[in-house]
């Protein structure tokens, strides 16, 4: 079903991106509803554009909405997005974020939106598809003149290489320290958890080029505590752009168990890492995966769905062990690849309400707290994260006034004032404490609100 148009896509139409097996299905399924054939509704679809990239993707909210990185959006002429949602409400909010997207790019194309109800799963699906005249993207063939020929020139059709697919091969192996200056230029505080994810990202980046040579080495990962706000998401996602790494974050709160409906299996983290790595497999299985409120997974005997968190710690074993998981293309039967995880870092964050007072937190700790002893052990190296004092509040603060400077021209004396100011009340009203670093775009926001609506308005009138 569907492959006849899958071929006229990839032939007529030069469609690129995510694997066109699941929109042709799609396109199959609206042809039946309707009564007309399937080639008819994509060449209405396709409207005169014979380059067009596809997308396709799960979320669990339409503000979770995102543009591919790799499609040029000033050569896209048209955007046909089609929603899979529980509900017509979602789907228009769905449609209402890809506006916004698109105003965001100054854009000024032309969109067409269809949606159909999925039932009771509250997940999203999104087919995104960009079309255009010309390539609309870096993973397109660009036709080239083969100059050495004589009599009518040859074409060649060779793939051009972007500039995250070039980055991700130019993987380097750095030491601790430098892995740790690096860190410094982004992450601000936590001196000792940046000394010991830099020791961790070494020895990841070692057992991967040990493992090249045969030679069997354990895996490493770790876990990340520390308050809300406080800078592990940061610290992750800096990690992996020290060394040039794919880069995942997952809330596991997201995560389900195989066989539960209504959220994300496990199988599903290949497929959102191959988009992160630009479909480029061999990247993908060097990447950097930070799965946030690892807490949420915790047994509670107050807790209804014990058993799917408790499942969910166990499909997840596979998984940080480094090991090979069997997953299905667009989730179609029979069509399965195999994806290894032996050189993928894993961290894991939570807040651990209880266990953040302690000084020392063990992997019995963990236990005791609510995870199955297997899924505790393989956390890896525990690493505490400090919540925000009063002087990285100031510091936070300062850096968030500098860039108002754009919007509202001040001399370094009023800079100066504005963060003491807003650094009074933050630390006064203890918002700092409650959601961490958070609370500081907020607050300076706030504060300029109003001096920039003024300043605007008599801008206007000069």
């Amino acid at each position: 079903m569907g492959i006849r148009l899958e071929m006229l896509m990839r032939e007529e139409y030069r469609i690129k991106g995510k694997s066109s097996s699941c929109l042709a299905r799609r396109i199959d399924q609206l042809a039946r509803e309707s009564g007309q054939t399937a080639e008819d509704i994509f060449a209405k679809i396709a409207d005169g554009n014979h380059y067009i990239y596809y997308s396709q993707t799960v979320i669990k909210q339409p503000a979770m909405l995102t543009l591919p990185r790799e499609v040029f959006i000033r050569l896209v002429k048209k955007v046909a997005l089609i929603v899979d949602a529980c509900d017509e409400e979602t789907a228009n909010q769905t449609f209402n974020a890809l506006l916004r997207l698109f105003d965001v790019a100054n854009w000024d194309g032309k969109i067409e939106y269809s949606w159909r109800a999925t039932g009771g799963t509250s997940m999203i699906s999104v087919h995104l598809l960009f079309l255009g005249q010309k390539p609309l993207a870096a993973d397109f063939f660009i036709d080239e003149i083969d100059e050495d020929e004589k009599g009518p020139s040859e074409i060649r059709r060779k793939p051009v290489k972007n500039k995250d697919e070039r980055k991700h091969e130019e993987i380097q192996l750095l030491s601790p320290k430098e892995i740790y200056d690096r860190l410094g230029q982004a992450v601000l505080g936590q001196d000792e958890a940046k000394k010991s994810v830099a020791v961790i990202l070494y020895q990841h980046m070692k057992s991967c080029e040990l493992r090249k040579q045969g030679k069997g080495i354990k895996k490493t990962n770790a876990l990340l505590i520390g308050p809300t706000g406080c800078g592990k998401s940061l610290l992750a996602r800096t990690l992996a752009d020290v060394c040039s790494l794919p880069f995942l974050k997952i809330d596991a709160t997201n995560i389900v168990q195989r066989g539960y409906r209504g959220g994300m299996h496990v199988e599903q983290i290949a497929d959102l890492l191959a988009e992160q790595a630009n479909h480029q497999k061999k990247q993908a299985e060097q990447a950097v995966i930070f799965i946030d409120e690892i807490d949420k997974l915790a047994y509670r005997s107050d807790n209804a769905g014990e058993l799917g968190t408790q499942g969910v710690q166990q499909d997840l074993l596979t998984l940080i062990d480094g090991g090979t998981i069997y997953c299905e293309e667009d989730h179609e039967e029979y069509q399965r690849t195999t994806f290894n995880y032996g050189n993928v870092l894993f961290l894991f964050g939570g807040a651990f309400s209880g266990l953040d007072k302690e000084g020392f937190v063990t992997h019995k700790d963990l236990a005791h707290y609510g995870f199955i002893p297997e899924f505790a052990n393989r956390l890896g190296n525990i690493i505490k994260l400090d919540p925000i004092d009063d002087d990285l509040v100031r510091t936070l603060v300062s850096c968030e006034v500098a860039g108002y400077s754009d919007y509202l021209p001040m001399t370094s004396a009023e800079a100066n004032v504005y963060t003491e100011i807003i650094k009074a009340g933050i630390v006064f009203n203890k918002s700092h404490l409650e959601m961490g670093g958070r609370c500081v775009g907020q607050a300076v926001r706030r504060f300029f609100e109003e001096r920039i609506f003024e300043g605007g308005k008599n801008e206007k009138n000069k």
